[in-house]
């Protein structure tokens, strides 16, 4: 869970437990049980999302570095196949097999 989502969720918990330990005080002055009750499901939905978008970037991160590696071995193969070009034909050539170097 992200520091930023957890610090808040604490801080709202703390201030439900403040308010549910004094309920009759602060329902003098508009804080309802329902209020309260809103409050916390909506930590709960805070809680879930952030779950699942830890799960999605724990997916993402795999899926990065999975192209990444397809990225280098692409990379890879075509510095090989221009290599064959540039090591086997004359520079002003080189175009005609899509070589763009001018070296």
């Amino acid at each position: 869970m992200s520091k930023t989502i957890q610090a808040q969720i604490d801080k709202s918990q703390m201030l439900l437990d403040g308010l549910r330990g004094h309920a009759a005080e602060v329902a003098e002055k508009g804080v309802t049980n329902d209020a309260m009750n809103r409050m916390e499901e909506t930590l709960k939905c805070l809680a879930a999302a952030n779950n699942e978008c830890d799960a999605l970037r724990e997916t993402l991160s795999l899926k990065v570095k999975s192209m990444n590696a397809t990225l280098a071995e692409a990379k890879d193969q075509f510095a090989g196949l221009k290599r064959i070009v540039k090591n086997n034909y004359l520079q002003e050539e080189w175009q005609r097999f899509g070589v763009q170097d001018k070296r």
